[in-house]
Order: structure tokens, then C-alpha cells, then sequence
């Protein structure tokens, strides 16, 4: 196992498993790109969920597989509103998005997101997908103040930043919103990871075709 996902296991607690497998090589073949295998093993060992920082006032990050829209895995589906807003962000303030964006050559690939924030795989050209490393964005029109980023990079992969929130050593002024949070009373998060109910996943990750 990743090391990384095995400090997930261990912060976390968890114990439970997967809802099913993911058809990767679908899910690859409609993105023309292949994942990071940290990613693909985080999904293959925790259900839809959130993990939470050590400090709740510093953010979450909701990672979920590949939705089915139309009877075949997406993966940018449910990440579509993030990611037009910081298309449309980029193309009226070019200097703050300094990363082309899905599906321009080497752009960044969304993997997971939080209540309005995307959290983003960095590509560099002659990279593999296990050396991509992460970006935090707030599509711009969601920062509360001009001292935060649109566009926050860490240089980690997608799964030890994960850990690294959740364990309180990784903090992301992106998904800490309100610069205030940052100096806050600490508030201890009581359960790191939080689930989805299968029931719930289901029926959340099933899109009709004439909803996609």
C-alpha cells in the first residue's frame, strides 16, 4: 500500500472499504491522460468521502471516484462548475491562473473539491502522473480577501496532501477561506474522514443522459 494512503488509514481509522471498482481505463481513455496511482489506490481503499484538517476552521477536501453520466465514467463531471469558473477567471485575469486548464496540453486536472474550492493536479511537461503535484484554487471569485491566491500550489502529490491536512501539517490558505480562520481558536476535528452513505453515492453519482 502508499504510503500515504496507509497514514490515511492510520489518521483516520478507517476500516471500512470501497463501494465498487473504478473502470480506469475508461475513466483514462475519455480524459486522454493516465492518473497518479496514489489517487487511484486512495480510491480503492476509502468510500466517497471528506477528509477533514486537524482544525476544522482550515478546510476539507471532498474526494470522490468518477461519476457515471450517461452510462460511462466521468471524471470531470462533478467538478464542472470549479472548473468554468476558473476558465472564465483565467481568461480575465490570465496572471493569476499562471497553469493552462484541462483539456489544453498539460493542463491541470481536477480531483477533488470542498465547499466552493477545486483541488488540482499540477503537470509538468516530460512528468510522470506520479511526480504531478497540487494546486488549491478558489476560481477567484470566491476568495474573501486580495491576500489570498486564485491559484495556491503544493509541492506534493494528491495523497500526501491529503494526509498532511489531515495530520495538521499541510495548510492551505485556499481552503481556509476568511484569512481570519488561520489565527482562530483552533477547533479539533472529530472525525477526520466522514463518509457517504452508499445509498447516498449511488444516487448521487448516477447522472441520466439528458442531465449530463
Amino acid at each position: 500500500m502508499d504510503e500515504f494512503v496507509r497514514e490515511l488509514v492510520d489518521l483516520t481509522g478507517w476500516r471500512g472499504s470501497a463501494y465498487g471498482p473504478v473502470a480506469w481505463d475508461a475513466v483514462e481513455a475519455g480524459l486522454g491522460v493516465e492518473l497518479p496511482a496514489d489517487y487511484k489506490e486512495l480510491l480503492a481503499t476509502f468510500a466517497p468521502g471528506t477528509f477533514n484538517a486537524a482544525n476544522l476552521n482550515l478546510g476539507k477536501a471532498i474526494v470522490m471516484p468518477p461519476y457515471t453520466a450517461a452510462g460511462k465514467p466521468d471524471h470531470l463531471h462533478q467538478f464542472r462548475t470549479e472548473m468554468r469558473e476558473l476558465r472564465e477567471w483565467q481568461e480575465e485575469h490570465p496572471e493569476d491562473v499562471p497553469h493552462p486548464i484541462h483539456p489544453e496540453p498539460g493542463g491541470m486536472i481536477p480531483w477533488a473539491r470542498a465547499a466552493r474550492e477545486v483541488l488540482l493536479w499540477v503537470r509538468e511537461p516530460g512528468q510522470s502522473p506520479d511526480e504531478w503535484t497540487v494546486a488549491v484554487s478558489n476560481g477567484g471569485i470566491w476568495r474573501c480577501d486580495e491576500i489570498v491566491p486564485v491559484v495556491e500550489e503544493f509541492d506534493c502529490g494528491a495523497v500526501e496532501f491529503l494526509a498532511g491536512l489531515v495530520r495538521g501539517s499541510i495548510v492551505s490558505t485556499v481552503l481556509t477561506g476568511d484569512p481570519e480562520n488561520l489565527t482562530s481558536p483552533p477547533l479539533a476535528a472529530r472525525f477526520p474522514f466522514r463518509p457517504v452513505s452508499e445509498d447516498d453515492w449511488w444516487s448521487m453519482s448516477t447522472i441520466p443522459a439528458d442531465d449530463g
